[in-house]
């Protein structure tokens, strides 16, 4: 199953749970492995603290699907919490020295492996240096182009498989497109709030 297809799936069993107005305990779910996340960094290595409140919306095959996501990162701790547009929360998942940790709320266990998540927002947000370091280690290679506002993944062998453009850059708020080409999907990021400090 492609990451972009469990994203569908988890937004469509989040509706039907959240439309009976049922929410179970918190449950722990066990990490899958539908695909390798391109990069996991350290929270620390971003070089500075980091608040955010963004919209993402999900296109795949035609079809829209949007959450809401709170993140904080610190020199040694992030936490990305996905809620429903009425603030119910969905899951929550941590990074610290000891890994990551996932939570989800409600009886199902999440089909999309939420490393990827993780990835797309390094992707998105981590210095190009530390980046294009880091993805090198995986024979991966990032193009970073300040003047058209854009980011680019490519394969060992030359392929695109991401491209990232920022559409929006301001103190406070931004918008960006993720286009992911080897297993097809988008994801548009409304941040609304964003707040860093040193």
């Amino acid at each position: 199953m492609q990451i972009a297809a469990a994203w569908q799936n988890w937004l469509l069993i989040a509706a039907l749970g959240l439309a009976g107005c049922q929410m179970g305990p918190p449950v722990q779910t066990a990490d899958s492995t539908i695909l390798q996340p391109y990069v996991t960094l350290s929270p620390g290595s971003l070089g500075h603290n980091l608040s955010l409140t963004q919209i993402v919306t999900a296109d795949y095959d035609g079809q829209n699907y949007s959450m809401r996501f709170e993140v904080e990162v610190g020199p040694t701790r992030l936490v990305m919490v996905g809620l429903s547009h009425m603030g119910i929360p969905l899951f929550s998942l941590e990074q610290d020295g000891n890994g990551l940790h996932l939570e989800a709320f409600g009886n199902e266990q999440m089909p999309f492996d939420p490393r990827h998540i993780l990835s797309d927002f390094h992707l998105a947000h981590w210095p190009a240096a530390t980046l294009a370091q880091t993805l090198a280690e995986r024979h991966l290679r990032l193009e970073d182009d300040a003047v058209r506002s854009t980011r680019r993944l490519f394969s060992e062998k030359g392929d695109l498989l991401v491209e990232i453009t920022y559409l929006v850059r301001t103190p406070s708020s931004a918008e960006t497109l993720i286009q992911h080409f080897d297993h097809p999907y988008s994801l548009r990021i409304k941040t609304i709030q964003m707040k860093e400090t040193s």
